[in-house]
């Protein structure tokens, strides 16, 4: 269990496909918009969203305030994916986006997560760093 902070006008995650992890989204501040397999659905403060494993999904705050998220994984041991991250990014000392994005991808694709940058709705794609 994991709670997330979202920045305004930012991605949480962009689209990926868990092949042995179930996520749920309980939205406690804010709004955040989530990719469900082809649908975006807007969750606001309250709301529970369900992301099982195999489903295409991703989501972002294209608001102008923070989001404040609970994020429960099960199996629990994904958790050390975010870990993992960190521990990179400040071992090589990535700084922009594009590096960054080569190493979660790197840390997803070791724990059975496909990313598919190509499945951004248009709806989000000017949130994607430039």
């Amino acid at each position: 269990m994991l709670e997330l902070e979202l920045p305004p006008r930012t991605f949480g995650a962009p689209p990926h496909v868990h092949s042995s992890e179930d996520e749920y989204f309980y939205v406690l501040e804010g709004g955040v918009d989530f990719l469900d397999r082809g649908d975006v659905v807007r969750a606001t403060t309250g709301s529970l969203v369900v992301l099982p494993r195999g489903y295409l999904h991703g989501f972002w705050n294209d608001t102008d305030l923070p989001a404040r998220l609970l994020l429960i994984i099960s199996p629990g041991e994904f958790s050390d994916f975010f870990d993992d991250v960190v521990v990179e990014i400040r071992r090589t000392h990535a700084d922009d986006p594009e590096a960054i994005g080569g190493l979660i991808a790197q840390a997803a694709a070791q724990r059975g997560v496909e990313i598919h940058f190509d499945k951004v709705p248009a709806s989000a794609v000017h949130l994607l760093p430039k």
